[in-house]
């Protein structure tokens, strides 16, 4: 329609969430050239303020055929058909070798595979998921800090193949003031 993007509900909240993980992570610096979103939906909003707040160019990731179409119109709509790409494509087909930053959305699925085909490049230079808290794990499925920084099972480290590299910081923090969403940032370039 014609409302604008502040009307959506949650637009402050994902204002905040996006100005947390550029600030907490290596995907604001000037030379970070693309940055992949894992889960548009049809309402791309933290890759339409990823694009408004950085000069890299944004590519979005959703597998859902219809999903990716309204959100190719919402982004012609707002003038940002040359900065941000739609790739209609399972995530964990999708090629990362030029992707500086990886954002996983809470509902990117399955994320220990997407993780597994994104580490098999040397990029990204840093990766940012957003993970569950508290009640909300019951709704979203989850990536967990413990389970990054704690044991992991073998089975899942085998498959990590770059991911887990020398250099590499791991970082759980909180963004939410509702207490909804933990971001755990993995930078390759300085530790946390």
């Amino acid at each position: 329609g014609e409302a604008g993007l502040e009307s959506f509900p949650y637009y402050d909240r994902y204002d905040k969430l996006t100005d947390a993980e550029l600030v907490k992570s290596e995907a604001s610096a000037s030379d970070v050239k693309n940055i992949c979103m894992i889960g548009g939906g049809w309402l791309p909003i933290s890759a339409i303020m990823y694009a408004q707040k950085t000069k890299a160019h944004i590519n979005i990731v959703e597998k859902i055929p219809y999903r990716a179409e309204i959100s190719r119109k919402v982004i012609e709509k707002l003038g940002l058909k040359d900065r941000i790409t739609i790739i209609n494509q399972k995530a964990q087909e999708v090629d990362y070798s030029q992707m500086d930053v990886i954002v996983f959305a809470a509902m990117a699925d399955p994320k220990y595979k997407i993780l597994e085909k994104a580490s098999d490049t040397d990029y990204p230079r840093t990766i940012i998921i957003r993970t569950p808290l508290g009640d909300t794990r019951a709704f979203y499925q989850g990536t967990y800090y413990e389970d990054l920084i704690g044991p992991i099972p073998a089975l899942k480290i085998e498959s990590l193949n770059h991911w887990f590299r020398p250099g590499f910081g791991v970082q759980g923090e909180p963004t939410d003031p509702d207490g909804i969403f933990n971001l755990i940032i993995l930078d390759s370039t300085r530790v946390l």
